[in-house]
C-alpha cells in the first residue's frame, strides 16, 4: 500500500505556477457549468459563462504579462498571487460574468429581481458548499492517483461506501488490519490534500 507525491495541479495553481490551459480549463469547467446552473443560466448561457471566463482568466493571466503580438507558443496558466485567494478570484469573475449574461436577456422583472439576490449570503454558502464538492472530488481523484489500486478500492469500499469492514476483508483478501490501515492512511492523506489546496 505505497504512496507517491507529485505537485498537482491545484497546487501549482495556488503557488502560482504555470500550467497546461488544457488542464486548467478540463479542472475548472464543471465548477463553472455548476456555478452557472446556480445562477439560473441555460444550457447555452452556461458554455458562454464558461468561455467568457476561461477568456478573462486567459485576458489576466497572459496578456498582462506578454506582448499580445509576441505571445509564446506554448502559453501556460500562472496564477498572480495579488489576485489574492485563487478560489476568491474565481468565484468573482463568475458570478461576475454570469450576472452579465442574465443582464443582457431580455428585461423580465423575476429574473432581475433573482440577478440581484445572487450576491447575498445563500449564494455565499453556495458557492462555499460547491468548493468543498469540488475539492472533495479533485482529492479523491488525485488520492486514487497516489495510492495503490488496492489500497484505494479497500478504502472506497470500506470508508465512502460503508461496507462492513470483514465484509471489504474478505472481498479483497486482505486483512481486517489492512482495511482499517487503508481507511486511517487515505483519510490522513485525503485530509492533508485538500488543506494544502484550501489553506
Amino acid at each position: 500500500m505505497a504512496f507517491t507525491t507529485n505537485k498537482t495541479l491545484l497546487e501549482q495553481v495556488r503557488d502560482g505556477d504555470e500550467v497546461s490551459w488544457k488542464a486548467f480549463y478540463e479542472l475548472y469547467r464543471p465548477l463553472i457549468l455548476l456555478r452557472g446552473k446556480d445562477l439560473g443560466l441555460t444550457e447555452s448561457e452556461k458554455e458562454e459563462l464558461v468561455q467568457i471566463v476561461m477568456t478573462e482568466i486567459f485576458r489576466k493571466a497572459i496578456l498582462t504579462t506578454y506582448d499580445c503580438n509576441k505571445l509564446p507558443e506554448n502559453l501556460a496558466f500562472k496564477y498572480d498571487l495579488k489576485y489574492g485567494r485563487f478560489r476568491r478570484f474565481l468565484r468573482r469573475i463568475i458570478t461576475n460574468h454570469a450576472l452579465k449574461i442574465i443582464r443582457s436577456r431580455p428585461i423580465n422583472q423575476v429574473e432581475l429581481k433573482n440577478a440581484a439576490g445572487v450576491s447575498d449570503c445563500r449564494s455565499d454558502d453556495l458557492w462555499e458548499r460547491e468548493w468543498q464538492e469540488h475539492l472533495l472530488r479533485w482529492g479523491l481523484a488525485e488520492l486514487r492517483k497516489r495510492v495503490e489500486p488496492i489500497t484505494y478500492q479497500v478504502f472506497e469500499s470500506y470508508a465512502i461506501r460503508g461496507r462492513r469492514a470483514q465484509q471489504v476483508a474478505e472481498l479483497y483478501g486482505v486483512s481486517l488490519n489492512s482495511v482499517y490501515t487503508a481507511k486511517s492512511r487515505c483519510t490522513d492523506l485525503l485530509h492533508s490534500l485538500i488543506k494544502e489546496i484550501d489553506d
